[in-house]
C-alpha cells in the first residue's frame, strides 16, 4: 500500500499527464492557425513527408537517450531502454514547457533512483554542453567549407557564431584552465564544470562514444530540416541542413523562454536568409521542425513521464522498481 504522501504523488502524475496532453492538443492547434499565416493553403504542404520527419525527430530522441547511457556507465549506472530514452523524452517535454526544466526533472529522477548526486549530474550534464558544441560547431563548419562560403550570400554572421563556438570548445578541451580565485562562488561553479570536462576527457572510450552519439544526433537534427524543407517544396541542399543544425542548436543550448522561442526562430530565420529563402519561408520550417518534437514529447514524452513518475514514488514508498 502507498502512503497518502505517494498516492498524492500518484495522482498528481496523472493530472500532469492530462494536462501535458492538453497542452499539446493546444499547441498543435494554435502552431496549425500560425501555420495558415505562413502560407496560402496547408493544402500546399506535401504531407507525405510528414511521417519521416518525425521518424527523424525520434531518431534525434533515441540518439540523445544512448548518449545518457553511455556517459553514465563510468558512474556504475546502467540505465534500461525504457529509462534512457523515458528521460530523453522526458526533458524535452518539459524543456518545451519551462528552460531547463526537463534537466531538472531529469537530475531528479536519476538521484531518487540511482542515488546520483545532484553536483555530479550538474558536472556530466554541463560536460556534454561541451561536447555538443565542439561537435555541432565542428559539423557545421565543415558543411560550409564543402558548400563554399560563396554560396551563401550572408554567411559571415554564421561562420562568426560557428567559428567562436568551436573555438572556445577547442580551448577548453586542449588547455586545462584555472578559474581565478577571486571569482568566489561563480569561480567555484565554473571550475567544477571545467573539472567534469576533464574528466571526461580522460576516459577516450567515454568521450568518443559521446562525440559519437552527438554527431549522430547532429545528423538526426539536419534531416529534420531536410524533410521539413521537402514538405515545403524547397530545394535544401543536404550540406545546408548541417548549417541549420549547428546554429540552431547552439540557440537551444541558450535558452532563456520556453523551447528557445526567439532565438532558435530567429536563428533558423537567419540561415534560411543565408541561403535565399524569404521570411515566411524560415517561419514555416521552423514551425514544421518544432511541431516534429512536439509530436514526440507530447507523446512518448506525456506517457514516460507517468512511467518514471510512478517508478520514484514506488522507490520513495520502499517498493521494488
Amino acid at each position: 500500500m502507498h502512503s497518502p504522501a505517494d498516492q498524492a504523488e500518484l495522482m498528481l502524475s496523472r493530472w500532469l499527464s492530462i494536462l501535458f496532453t492538453l497542452l499539446f492538443v493546444a499547441a498543435a492547434a494554435w502552431l496549425v492557425h500560425e501555420g495558415r499565416e505562413f502560407v496560402p493553403s496547408l493544402s500546399q504542404i506535401k504531407w507525405g513527408y510528414g511521417v519521416p520527419l518525425v521518424c527523424a525527430a525520434l531518431a534525434y530522441a533515441v540518439f540523445q537517450g544512448f548518449l545518457l547511457r553511455d556517459i553514465l556507465q563510468p558512474e556504475r549506472i546502467a540505465l534500461t531502454a525504457s529509462e534512457h530514452f523515458g528521460c530523453s523524452v522526458v526533458t524535452t517535454l518539459w524543456n518545451y514547457i519551462f528552460p531547463f526544466s526537463g534537466f531538472a526533472f531529469r537530475g531528479l529522477y536519476l538521484k531518487r533512483i540511482h542515488g546520483f548526486e545532484y553536483a555530479r549530474f550538474i558536472g556530466s550534464t554541463s560536460a556534454l554542453f561541451i561536447v555538443e558544441i565542439f561537435v555541432f560547431s565542428a559539423l557545421g563548419l565543415l558543411c560550409m567549407a564543402l558548400l563554399g562560403f560563396a554560396m551563401l550570400e550572408q554567411g559571415y554572421v554564421t561562420l562568426t557564431v560557428l567559428g567562436g563556438a568551436f573555438a572556445g570548445s577547442l580551448f577548453i578541451c586542449i588547455f586545462r584552465i584555472r578559474v581565478p580565485v577571486f571569482l568566489g562562488a561563480i569561480g567555484r561553479k565554473v571550475e567544477g564544470v571545467l573539472d567534469a570536462v576533464y574528466t571526461l576527457l580522460a576516459r577516450p572510450a567515454v568521450f568518443f562514444r559521446a562525440v559519437g552519439w552527438t554527431a549522430a544526433i547532429f545528423v538526426a537534427y539536419a534531416l529534420m530540416y531536410w524533410f521539413s524543407a521537402a514538405m515545403m517544396d524547397l530545394e535544401l541542399p543536404v550540406l545546408a541542413t548541417g548549417v541549420f543544425s549547428a546554429l540552431t542548436d547552439l540557440a537551444l543550448l541558450f535558452r532563456i523562454a520556453p523551447a528557445a522561442a526567439g532565438t532558435y526562430d530567429a536563428s533558423v530565420m537567419l540561415v534560411a536568409a543565408e541561403f535565399g529563402f524569404n521570411l515566411t519561408q524560415g517561419l514555416l520550417l521552423a514551425f514544421l521542425v518544432r511541431l516534429s518534437q512536439l509530436s514526440v514529447a507530447f507523446t512518448a514524452g506525456v506517457w514516460f513521464h507517468f512511467v518514471l513518475s510512478r517508478r520514484m514514488a514506488t522507490v520513495n514508498s520502499g517498493g521494488v522498481v
